[in-house]
Formats: C-alpha cells, sequence, structure tokens
C-alpha cells in the first residue's frame, strides 16, 4: 500500500522524504511561517522506541493549516466567528464578506470558498466565490 502511494504521488511522497531527512539532520521541524517543533516534543509521551520522524510531515501540513486558519481569523475578527471546523469558519452576518478582507494573509497561496445559506448544510451546498492568494510567506508567529 506504501509503496502504492509513493508511486501515485511521487513528488508529495519524495517532498515527505526529504523533510524527515532535514529533521533528522536538523533535530527539528518547522511550519510554513516558521513555528519550530522538535523531535525530542515529537517524541514526548509516546511510547519506548517510538520514531518521532513520523510525525514531521504531519507537523508541517497540520501546522501550516492552522497558522493560515488563525490568520484568516484575524482578518475577519471584526465579524460573529460562531466556531472553527478543522479548516473552516462559520460566520454569522447578514452580509456577503468582502473578500479582499482576505487578501492580505501574509502573501500565502490560499482558496478561499465562500458560501452563503440558513445552516451549516445550505453553506456546505453552495460555494459563492474563491479568491486565490500570492505565495510569499512571513513569519508572523515570531
Amino acid at each position: 500500500m506504501l509503496l502504492d502511494f509513493a508511486y501515485e504521488y511521487t513528488n508529495l511522497y519524495n517532498w515527505g522524504s526529504s523533510e524527515r531527512i532535514e529533521a533528522n539532520n536538523k533535530g527539528y521541524t518547522t511550519t510554513m511561517m516558521g513555528r519550530v517543533r522538535t523531535l525530542e516534543d515529537m517524541a514526548s509521551g509516546e511510547y519506548a522506541g517510538y520514531d518521532p520522524l513520523q510525525k514531521v510531515v504531519n507537523t508541517i501540513v497540520q501546522g501550516s493549516a492552522a497558522e493560515i486558519l488563525k490568520l484568516g481569523m484575524k482578518a475577519i475578527e471584526h465579524e460573529d466567528i460562531r466556531a472553527t471546523v478543522h479548516d473552516e469558519m462559520l460566520v454569522s452576518t447578514d452580509h456577503l464578506l468582502d473578500m479582499r478582507q482576505l487578501s492580505p494573509l501574509n502573501g500565502i497561496k490560499v482558496k478561499w470558498d465562500v458560501a452563503t445559506g440558513n445552516n451549516w448544510l445550505a453553506c456546505k451546498k453552495t460555494v459563492v466565490s474563491s479568491l486565490p492568494q500570492k505565495s510569499e510567506v512571513k513569519n508572523v508567529f515570531g
């Protein structure tokens, strides 16, 4: 199964392998915005002999996604954000959001889908607009 994945998604598999090698050499990995997570931290609380390199790709992907969601929340903090679910925000408003509010997310290339509806299910069925972003990353978390 892993060989099938490596064959089907060669670039992704190679990227993950190179990230694990780099993390092993440095002793840590970083998210898109520069947050550091050490291998020691990744192994903390795991069973004896656990290989923290298993968490490297997940740290980069999920950590970076969390950072992007936080930037999106900050960009519309004046709105009534009711909930976040993984990579989605639920905002209660009586007006359509101005997508330009989400444009300056540190130049990170992001596709934003905005949907409207009277409930969550209605929002999941209709996409109103999408806005791609530039692809330059800056560290805002220090």
